[in-house]
């Protein structure tokens, strides 16, 4: 077990003894701590993050979402370009989507 496994079990945002590595199941709760923790890490200094979020109905984008996810779980603060996809959760196959990653990756190609 790694040290950051026992950090996180001492500081309490394991919620159950340890009983292997979590996953997107075991944390699909937005209250879960560890989910809560995680998503309070701040993109990293010198990374350029970029965000597609599925979105499943037309609702303004606070009330939106999936019916996996919603758009306000799903946002990350701070990110290069957000795009909203009115799509399922399994938005990977989506032209806007494969469109948007193809702008990414000429940008970032682009780039000094």
């Amino acid at each position: 077990m790694s040290i950051e496994l026992l950090t996180l079990q001492k500081e309490g945002m394991l919620l159950r003894p340890f009983s292997g590595i979590p996953t997107s199941i075991t944390n699909m709760n937005p209250n879960n701590p560890f989910v809560q923790n995680l998503a309070s890490i701040p993109v990293a200094d010198g990374v350029v993050a970029h965000s597609i979020i599925a979105v499943d109905s037309d609702a303004p984008l606070e009330e939106a979402g999936g019916r996996v996810v919603k758009y306000k779980s799903a946002h990350i603060d701070g990110v290069a370009s957000e795009k909203i996809v009115r799509s399922s959760h399994s938005v990977q196959g989506n032209p806007e989507t494969i469109h948007e990653v193809k702008r990414i990756l000429l940008e970032h190609l682009a780039a000094p």
